[in-house]
C-alpha cells in the first residue's frame, strides 16, 4: 500500500495516533487529527513538527472527517460499528506494521494472560541472546518498533480484540492465544463478534507460519479457512486420551508434557519453574519454546518478578502479619479467579469494582471459593456488585472509591489474612488505566504500612 501524497485522518491522539502521525507523515502522507478533548501543548507541538491539523470532534464534523479522508486511522477500542460505510477506509496500526515489519514476529492474544506471557516469554529470548522488541497493547505502539527492526532478531507483540477487529492482512510467524472468555461485550455487541475479531490474528497466516491455541477451540475454528500449521495445548490431562494429528501440550501430574505421533515427551517439571506466574501460563511459553525450538534452561529461574510483572499478584508487602497484593490488572472474570485460587488455604478478603464491560460478573460472585471470607466492592458498579453478593448469601459491603474500600478491609483483615486487590472490571470508571489503579493501591500499602511504623 502506498502512502505518499494520500489524505489520511488520525481518529483519537493517543499513543497509536501519535506513532501513526510520525510514521506516516515520514512517508509524504498528508495527516490531520480528530480528537474529542482539548490537546495538551506537547501534542500540539508535536503536530506542528510534522505539519498536521487537528480539529475539534463533534457529531457534526465527524462526517465531513470521514469523508475526506482516502484512509482512516483509529485508535484502539474507538467504536466504528455505527460508520460502516466508511469500512473500505480503516486502515489499522496492525495492518500498516505488517507491511513494513520484515522480521519475525511473534504475536499474542487471547482474554486474559497476554501481558504475562509476552512479558516472560521475551524476557526468555533475551537470556538466550535473542535481540528482542516489545510492543503493542503492552506498551509502545508497534509503528515505533519499525524503525528498529534492523537491530533485532523478532518481535513480540500483545494484540487486544479492539486491535485485531479491523485487520484485513496482517499475518505473524507465530500467534499464540492464549484463551477465549467473554469480554469487552459492551464493545463487540456479541460472543461471537469478540471471537471473529481474535480470529484475525490466524486468518491470514499462510502454510509457512505457525500458531498455538487453546485445544477448546480446535471444533470452533474446524469451519474456518485456516493455512497456518497449527498446535493446541490444553490444561487438563483429560485431553491426553485424544487421538490429534497435531502437536499437543498438556500439563499433567505437575509436569509440562507434549503429545505427538502417539509419543509423549516431558517438556519440564512445574515445581522447576519460577512460581511468578500461574502453571497456565507456563504451559503456554514452554511449548511456544518448544515450538522455536529455543532450549530450556535454567537461566528461567532467574526471572526478576518485581520489574516483569508489576500488577499481576504483585506481592507489596507484610504487615502486622497481614499479605496485601496488587492484581489491578485482573480486568476480567477469569483473571479474579485465577488470581483466588493462588491462596486456597488462607483467608482472603477481595477487593473488587472497576466496570464489567458488558459482561454479567455474578458468575464471578458465585465461582469465588469459601475462603474468600468477604468481598469490598468499590467504584461505579459497587452497589450492583454488592446486590448480587447479597443475593448468594456473600459477606459484602460497598463504597465509592478504592480508598474508602482499602480503609475498610484493614479492619476486616486479621494476622495471617491476604487483601487482594483484583477487581474483575477495568479501571476507567475511577481510574485512568490498570497501572494507575494498582499504583494507588500501593500507595495506600505504603501508608499504612509507615502509620504502622510511626505507631510503635
Amino acid at each position: 500500500m502506498e502512502f505518499k501524497n494520500k489524505k489520511i485522518g488520525i481518529w483519537g491522539f493517543g499513543a497509536v495516533g501519535k506513532s501513526a502521525i510520525v510514521f506516516l507523515t515520514n512517508l509524504g502522507a498528508t495527516v490531520k487529527v480528530i480528537e474529542k478533548r482539548i490537546l495538551e501543548d506537547e501534542e500540539k507541538k508535536l503536530m506542528d513538527i510534522h505539519s498536521v491539523s487537528y480539529i475539534k470532534q463533534t457529531d457534526e464534523t465527524i462526517k465531513n472527517f470521514l469523508d475526506e479522508h482516502d484512509y482512516i486511522v483509529a485508535s484502539p477500542g474507538i467504536d466504528l460499528r455505527q460508520h460502516t460505510d466508511y469500512e473500505h477506509k480503516w486502515l489499522t496500526e496492525l495492518d500498516i506494521f505488517g507491511q513494513f515489519f520484515q522480521k519475525p514476529t511473534i504475536m499474542v492474544t487471547g482474554t486474559v494472560g497476554k501481558t504475562s506471557v509476552v512479558t516472560l516469554l521475551s524476557e526468555i529470548l533475551k537470556q538466550q541472546g535473542k535481540k528482542v522488541l516489545v510492543g503493542g497493547n503492552i506498551g509502545t505502539p508497534m509503528l515505533d518498533l519499525i524503525a528498529h527492526q534492523d537491530e533485532c532478531d523478532l518481535a513480540v507483540i500483545e494484540l487486544s480484540s479492539f486491535q485485531l477487529a479491523y485487520s484485513k492482512s496482517c499475518a505473524s510467524s507465530l500467534t499464540i492465544w492464549t484463551n477465549l472468555y467473554p469480554n469487552h461485550l459492551d464493545w463487540h455487541g456479541t460472543i461471537k463478534e469478540y471471537m471473529s475479531a481474535k480470529l484475525k490474528s490466524i486468518r491470514f497466516q499462510c502454510a509457512n507460519k505457525q500458531a498455538l491455541l487453546p485445544l477448546v477451540l480446535r471444533d470452533f475454528i474446524k469451519d474456518e479457512d485456516i493455512k497456518s500449521s497449527l498446535s493446541f495445548f490444553s490444561h487438563t490431562a483429560i485431553a491426553h486420551d485424544l487421538k490429534l494429528s497435531e502437536p499437543l501440550y498438556i500439563l499433567e501430574n505437575n509436569r509440562i508434557i507434549k503429545l505427538l505421533n502417539d509419543q509423549k515427551y516431558e517438556i519440564a517439571q512445574i515445581n522447576s519453574l519460577p512460581s511468578i506466574s500461574f502453571p497456565q501460563n507456563w504451559l503456554i511459553i514452554l511449548a511456544t519454546l518448544d515450538l522455536l525450538k529455543a532450549p530450556i534452561t535454567s537461566e528461567i529461574n532467574e526471572i526478576d518478578s518485581k520489574k516483569l510483572l508489576e500488577h499481576r499478584l504483585e506481592h507489596v508487602g507484610n504487615i502486622n502479619g497481614i499479605d496485601f497484593y496488587n492484581d489491578s490488572k485482573a480486568t476480567v472474570i477469569q483473571a479474579t479467579l485465577s488470581a483466588v485460587s493462588s491462596f486456597r488455604l488462607r483467608n482472603v478478603i477481595l477487593l473488587l469494582g472497576g466496570m464489567s464491560k458488558g459482561v454479567n460478573r455474578s458468575s464471578l460472585i458465585k465461582d469465588l471459593p469459601a475462603n474468600v471470607s468477604h468481598i469490598i466492592c468499590f467504584g461505579k458498579e459497587a452497589i450492583e456488585l454488592y446486590k448480587q453478593c447479597a443475593m448468594m448469601n456473600r459477606e459484602a459491603n460497598c463504597f465509592s472509591t478504592l480508598e474508602e474500600a482499602y480503609e475498610y478491609s484493614l479492619l476486616k483483615a486479621k494476622k495471617g489474612d491476604v487483601i487482594l486487590l483484583s477487581p474483575g472490571g477495568t479501571s476507567y470508571d475511577l481510574f485512568p488505566n490498570y497501572q494507575a489503579r494498582g499504583k494507588r493501591f500501593k500507595e495506600l500499602v505504603l501508608k499504612y504500612s509507615q502509620r504502622n511504623k510511626n505507631s510503635k
